[in-house]
């Protein structure tokens, strides 16, 4: 099929001879040496053999019947990663933006209380949702949503 359509559209098709390897950035034309971790299973073994030898894949399993693919290659373990401990200015910095945020949500809250204590917004548009609340039909209210 892909060669009836390079017959058919030969400015569209691009024949490219290897595979890019993004794991070095550079095309290869051939097959590489086996570098998992598991063991290579036999069926890509085969494969593998047949193109570097230019034998066919049965001819390669007769060929090579009894024969193991390569082991596979344990991998050093990587050390865990080492984290740096805080600053006391780093904790203090990040108990700051928290506190500033709790405020946020305490001046809203308290914003809520005040229009409902002056009947700018009722019970039944106060909604619940997880974490906070939010005021519908806020067109009726004086003040955007509340978190």
């Amino acid at each position: 099929m892909e060669q009836k359509m390079f017959e058919d559209y030969p400015e569209f098709v691009q024949e490219i001879p290897a595979f890019w390897d993004a794991n070095t950035d550079t095309w290869v034309d051939g097959p590489l040496d086996w570098n998992g971790e598991d063991d290579m299973p036999r069926h890509l073994w085969h494969r593998q053999v047949a193109i570097l030898t230019g034998l066919s894949l049965d001819e390669t399993r007769v060929r090579f019947e009894g024969e193991e693919p390569p082991k596979g290659i344990e991998r050093p373990s990587k050390p865990p990663e080492q984290r740096r401990p805080m600053s006391a200015e780093e904790i203090i910095g990040r108990q700051l933006i928290e506190l500033n945020e709790l405020q946020s949500q305490l001046d809203a809250t308290v914003s809520v209380i005040h229009m409902l204590k002056n009947e700018t917004v009722t019970l039944d548009q106060i909604e619940l949702r997880d974490g906070g609340f939010s005021v519908t039909d806020f067109e009726q209210a004086e003040q955007e949503p509340v978190a």
